[in-house]
């Protein structure tokens, strides 16, 4: 073999003898760990109920709707479990507490987006024999809703 053939032999077992120790060299640095992650909840925000539209019209015994938002101050998708029903407060007419009443809601469809609103109607209903100072009067009917979150 010629000398110059030798010597690119020798070049190229020798290029490849280094790869090889510095494969190995390469391999004695891989290492692994191990620890951990963290995360934390919100707290969720009550929502708030709000009236739309009054029962106007009411009379003695007379039956007529209501309609309330609810929000979703979350930062997640709620539904409404339910809407409890709601009696007056004494108005400052004095008109007695109870006057007037407001029927409930369980599990209502509909899913509300964070962020955002959902609309709700109720049957609100005059008693038969109010006072007669419940004339011309406003009646306020406590709400409160039950939400779970939606999320997926």
């Amino acid at each position: 073999m010629e000398t110059k053939t030798k010597r690119r032999l020798g070049a190229v077992v020798g290029g490849i003898a280094l790869a090889c120790v510095a494969g190995v060299a390469l391999a004695a640095w891989l290492s692994s760990g191990a620890g951990t992650a963290e995360g934390s909840s919100t707290q969720a925000v009550n929502s708030t109920i709000t009236p739309t539209t009054g029962a106007t019209g009411l009379y003695p015994g007379a039956t007529t709707t209501a309609t309330v938002t609810i929000n979703n101050p979350n930062q997640y998708p709620v539904t409404v479990a339910s809407v409890s029903p709601g009696s007056s407060n004494a108005t400052s007419g004095n008109c007695p507490a109870g006057t007037v009443t407001t029927t409930g809601l369980t599990n209502p469809a509909g899913t509300i987006a964070p962020g955002a609103t959902g609309t709700y109607t109720l049957q609100a209903k005059m008693i038969a024999n109010p006072d007669n100072a419940c004339q011309n009067q406003t009646f306020v009917l406590p709400l409160t809703a039950s939400l779970a979150s939606a999320a997926q």
